[in-house]
């Protein structure tokens, strides 16, 4: 591989290794780190970001010959000292002091602010008093976080003339000061709990620039010393999440959370132990005496509380997963009193300590805690809630004692671990050593086909055959040892065209050089849906199980989930058990696929057999349903229908005998009579409208006329008709409810002609219909007639035309529409009344539609009365008679 081009960059901090789908960084964010650890990510956002800051870092860059050129020229670079020595470091920062003009100090802790009180304190006022008048002095200016432990040396800089700003908690600083255009950047290294420090010189703009103007920055948002003093001592200090990003940090943070003499509770994992009994065990324990003590003295000073006793002596107590590599290092802290540890088995992926005032909490990566990325969050909701995580979680654990004690007496019983493995790359470097390490018998089930060209993506059939090769040909020259050296290979795959071709292909490889026996086989099964993992066992000792989180990615780190890797011979033997019964089953599986193909494609045809089955049944019950339907509508006709024919029958039959018993008072009888007779004609002619509807006989005899005329003659008449009724009432004295005191009233009907083109006699039908139903269902009160053209659109088969409509309403102040009715309306035998047979909105909805117009019906309850509105619409004739 050539380097296609190579460019220069002052001071090139970290390491970026990036390419078009992945990216490799050291994790620490400091520069002049000596951290071993990288960062690792496959994702397509993350990897574009990195992408485009190499970008960025490479036009800013100067090309390679350029630089040489410089050098060969002996251009003076920019140049970065790093010192170790204390006393080194001390003369540097005096002589840098004494001499300067402008000075700037960031400060991340109170003890950053005290070693320059403690050493370099008579330089600066030194060097205040010799510049405090001169023109070209900017002064000495300090952004640090300012608290109770710091108020006192703040007091004594302040009092000097040096500015000093607070910057929030929550903003992680690194120590560092810029003394006329030079950086100091201090670097601290801790060892075995101690602190060492390293001073970075730094003279190289670009990295000068950068801190100026992070600086600047904090300065700007900071606050200043007054009112941070009066925000302190007003008690409203804002809840602030400190973030603790840098190993220096996190050693403060710890350092400092152990002088609090406070009841803490510890949901970690065995990571923070460790890193506690290495570097500050003598602290914790001393740490928790005093709490302890603390605790007594209160209890002493409120004797008279019922407090539990057992209580009182609760320093610490840690959840945490006891096992055989972290049981004596847990019996380390179960000697400290006061300290109470339970197990877990299935531990949360997440680190938190929580008091009855602070909560910290630091996500898990891989199996082990992140420590140089810390949040401190002193949220009194967030406390609550994880204070009631804890208890449960605690509840629920088992004393550690207990665990301990049970494991030491099965040491020999059970060997090895288990380990959930969430890191991708992780998971994948444990499964190459594995596959190269495997000497006997490798088994491996894969739970789909993309997942086979995923793993020869990563090189695991290329291990494979290498090693395969390699032991045939050690066995070809040692015949004798024909059984001690061989390595069999197992592999339960699901297969499709071009994955056989890809395991033809291994195979014949491998044929070349061993033809007698074969060390490889495949196996096909079926996808593996339900179960969704891979699983490969090495020499029946090692086991790595591995989920598939994504088959559509073609990259493996994309495509798995977490994993899980057990040693434990249990463990390793029930999955051995596993291959075995899916192995020897494979040939049934391959006749039960093909008994199930068959199978299935029967049923293919019955489930088709039964749908059209289903179906005519359907057809059946919708029929059946119609005619019974049919039925009863025709049942409820003839009754309706013998009513209504028998009643006027009867009467002209009573009246026909009165006239041959009291000839003198004929013509007072012929009226009932004649009115009987008409009732009897219009049912007649209802029931034929009916019939001629239904068989589609229904004709009409259209031709244009006034509808005006039509609606005025028709009210005339109905007026007339009344008020003889009302004189007939009068005349006879008959004693009646019906109040006939009702008005046909029509306001604003058109003043103009209204020409349609029409059935005259059936639209007068439908308007003779509508009214009788008005002044039937209205007692006393108002029918009122109204008229309106409008235009709609009517939908062609070529376009949308427009036309001009009439609408007509008839609104009256009855009693409405029943609420049963309502919702059939405009269908046969629609009524609740003991008069008429429900038959004329019926006809009357068949006329208007065969005219091409609209019918409708609704309660209103305009004027605070009931009543209910009836109108149709019918379009107007484009030319006047």
């Amino acid at each position: 591989m050539s380097i296609a081009e190579v460019k220069h960059l002052p001071k090139v901090i970290g390491i970026l290794l990036v390419t078009d789908k992945e990216f490799f960084s050291d994790i620490d964010p400091l520069p002049f780190s000596s951290s071993s650890q990288l960062l690792y990510s496959c994702m397509e956002k993350v990897v574009k970001q990195q992408l485009d800051i190499f970008e960025s870092l490479w036009n800013k860059a100067v090309s390679g010959e350029k630089k040489i050129a410089e050098l060969e020229k002996g251009i003076v670079s920019e140049v970065t000292e790093e010192l170790t020595d204390e006393n080194e470091i001390t003369f540097r920062i005096r002589d840098s002091i004494i001499n300067s003009r402008d000075h700037l100090f960031a400060l991340n802790n109170f003890r950053g602010m005290k070693i320059l009180y403690d050493n370099f304190w008579n330089e600066q006022l030194d060097l205040l008093k010799r510049y405090k008048k001169g023109k070209h002095f900017h002064g000495i200016r300090y952004i640090l976080h300012i608290d109770k432990e710091t108020i006192p040396l703040v007091s004594i800089f302040q009092k000097t003339g040096i500015q000093m700003r607070h910057i929030k908690n929550n903003t992680p600083i690194q120590n560092f000061s810029i003394i006329d255009n030079i950086l100091y950047s201090f670097i601290e290294e801790i060892k075995e709990g101690r602190i060492f420090p390293n001073l970075f010189v730094i003279n190289e703009s670009t990295s000068v620039n950068h801190y100026k103007k992070t600086f600047d920055k904090l300065w700007n948002e900071g606050m200043t010393v007054e009112e941070r003093i009066r925000q302190m001592e007003e008690g409203k200090d804002q809840i602030e999440t400190m973030i603790i990003k840098t190993r220096i940090q996190f050693h403060n943070f710890i350092i400092s959370s152990l002088k609090d003499t406070i009841e803490r509770d510890w949901y970690f994992q065995d990571e923070i132990l460790r890193i506690i009994y290495e570097n500050y065990f003598e602290l914790f324990k001393e740490n928790i005496k005093k709490t302890l003590l603390l605790k007594k003295m209160n209890q002493n000073s409120k004797s008279k509380s019922p407090v539990n006793k057992n209580d009182n002596n609760i320093g610490l107590r840690c959840i945490l997963k006891i096992t055989r590599q972290n049981m004596e290092l847990v019996a380390k802290f179960l000697e400290i009193e006061g300290v109470y540890i339970r197990h877990a088995s299935n531990p949360l992926p997440i680190n938190f300590e929580v008091s009855d005032t602070k909560f910290n909490v630091s996500m898990r990566t891989s199996n082990k805690i992140d420590t140089s990325y810390v949040f401190s969050i002193p949220d009194l909701s967030l406390i609550k809630y994880y204070k009631s995580i804890f208890e449960d979680l605690w509840d629920e654990g088992l004393d550690a004692r207990i665990k301990i004690k049970d494991m030491s007496s099965n040491l020999n019983t059970e060997e090895g671990f288990t380990e959930l493995i969430e890191n991708p790359y992780k998971t994948q470097q444990l499964l190459i050593h594995h596959i190269q390490k495997g000497t006997k018998e490798i088994l491996i089930i894969l739970p789909s086909i993309n997942a086979f060209f995923r793993y020869r993506k990563i090189g695991i059939f290329n291990i494979l055959e290498k090693k395969l090769l390699n032991i045939n040909i050690n066995n070809n020259h040692h015949d004798s040892e024909e059984n001690s050296n061989k390595l069999l290979v197992k592999i339960l795959t699901p297969t499709n065209n071009n994955l056989e071709k890809g395991i033809t292909s291994i195979y014949n490889r491998i044929k070349k050089t061993n033809k007698q026996k074969e060390n490889i086989e495949f196996r096909r099964i079926e996808s593996l849906s339900e179960i969704n993992t891979a699983c490969i066992i090495i020499d029946k000792k090692d086991l790595l199980v591995i989920e598939l989180k994504d088959d559509s990615k073609d990259n493996f780190l994309e495509a798995i989930g977490s994993s899980i890797y057990s040693n434990t011979p249990t463990t390793v033997f029930s999955y051995i058990s596993i291959f075995d019964t899916l192995w020897t089953q494979t040939e049934l599986y391959e006749s039960i696929r093909i008994a199930n193909d068959e199978l299935q494609s029967t049923t293919e045809e019955l489930r088709e057999s039964l749908q059209i089955l289903a179906n005519v049944n359907q057809e059946l019950t919708l029929t059946n349903e119609l005619l019974n339907k049919h039925d009863k509508m025709q049942k409820e006709f003839i009754n309706v229908a013998a009513h209504e024919l028998r009643t006027p029958t009867q009467s002209i039959i009573g009246y026909c005998e009165m006239i041959d018993a009291f000839p003198e008072n004929t013509e007072k009888y012929l009226e009932p009579v004649k009115r009987n007779a008409e009732k009897l004609y219009r049912l007649t002619e209802d029931i034929l409208d009916v019939s001629r509807i239904e068989s589609g006989t229904l004709k009409l005899e259209k031709s244009k006329f006034d509808l005006r005329e039509i609606i005025v003659n028709l009210i005339e008449d109905l007026t007339a008709k009344m008020k003889k009724e009302a004189s007939v009432i009068k005349s006879n004295k008959e004693n009646t409810d019906k109040n006939t005191n009702i008005q046909l009233i029509y306001p604003e009907l058109s003043a103009e002609p209204l020409f349609v083109y029409a059935d005259k006699n059936r639209i007068q039908q439908v308007l003779s219909n509508l009214l009788s139903n008005a002044l039937k269902f209205t007692e006393d009160g108002v029918i009122t007639i109204n008229t309106e053209k409008f235009i709609d659109k009517i939908n062609n088969n070529t376009n949308n035309e427009e036309k001009e409509f009439v609408s007509i309403k008839i609104k009256d102040t009855g009693k409405g529409i029943d609420p049963e009715v309502l919702p059939r309306l405009f269908e046969k035998f629609a009524t609740k009344s003991d008069k008429g047979t429900g038959l004329g909105l019926y006809i009357s909805k068949n006329i208007i539609d065969a005219h091409g117009g609209k019918i409708w019906g609704h309660n209103n309850n305009k004027y605070g009365k009931n009543g209910a509105e009836f109108g149709f619409t019918l379009p107007l004739s484009k030319y006047e008679i």
